[in-house]
């Protein structure tokens, strides 16, 4: 973290708090020079200092529960073997967004349409796992959280960790993980789907691989963002040197 410039941190701190700002609007936000912004922003990018998602806003799109999944481990197993046994309903399973995981223990965050389907997954994962005797005594913990009773607040949110490493002084904010729901047409579940999967396209690249034109992209962006989808800039934990 010591070879970023004062400068980098402070774009790119403002790149995590503001991911649709462009270049222009990032230098009127810290009074540094368009020129500045545009080389910070470029060898961030280039040295992997972040990298942009979007998320989905799950119950804006017929979710109703997130489920954070937390399993420990027995068995002597390689972890990459562990993976590979495990793999259609954690990796490649389309409910599961997130996953992390280490040779004695791991945890996954999905999105289901319901609890009954979030189950299923658990417990196919469970029957795999205890039949090759690698779950320890108390098998897989669930924690559903339904979106009608959950606030999701500052999700993905890491402003307040960039703040504290770089000892930036700027007001604490909220971040609330809301949205809306809209009725899609086909055309804009394509383009929506394109979005989600490409994220660091432009619109006129994703416009070119999709058969859109260009001004057709931009305007479903700007109507899913904040709606149906949240962009992110999210940093790389490594090289900010957390462990």
């Amino acid at each position: 973290m010591n070879h970023l410039s004062e400068n980098e941190k402070t774009v790119l701190y403002n790149l995590v708090k503001h991911p649709l700002f462009n270049n222009r609007e990032i230098s009127e936000k810290t009074d540094l020079k368009l020129s500045t912004v545009t080389a910070c922003r470029r060898r961030l990018k280039e040295k992997g200092y972040f990298f942009s998602r979007r998320v989905p806003i799950a119950h804006s799109i017929g979710c109703e529960i997130m489920c954070v999944a937390f399993s420990q481990f027995i068995s002597s197993l390689s972890l990459d073997e562990r993976l590979k046994l495990g793999s259609k309903f954690d990796i490649q399973h389309p409910d599961v967004f997130w996953m992390m995981s280490e040779p004695s223990q791991g945890m996954t965050i999905q999105f289901s349409k319901n609890y009954s389907d979030a189950k299923e997954r658990i417990k196919k994962v469970e029957e795999i796992y205890a039949e090759h005797k690698y779950l320890g005594n108390h098998g897989i913990t669930l924690l559903p959280f339904s979106f009608k009773l959950t606030n999701i607040i500052n999700f993905f949110d890491y402003t307040f960790l960039l703040r504290r490493l770089f000892n930036i002084n700027d007001k604490k904010t909220i971040s609330w993980f809301k949205g809306e729901k809209i009725k899609l047409s086909d055309a804009e579940k394509k383009a929506y789907y394109a979005l989600i999967k490409y994220p660091e396209l432009s619109d006129k690249r994703l416009a070119e691989k999709i058969n859109f034109s260009r001004f057709t992209v931009s305007r479903m962006r700007e109507k899913f963002e904040g709606r149906i989808m949240k962009t992110l800039n999210i940093p790389d934990m490594k090289k900010l040197g957390l462990k």
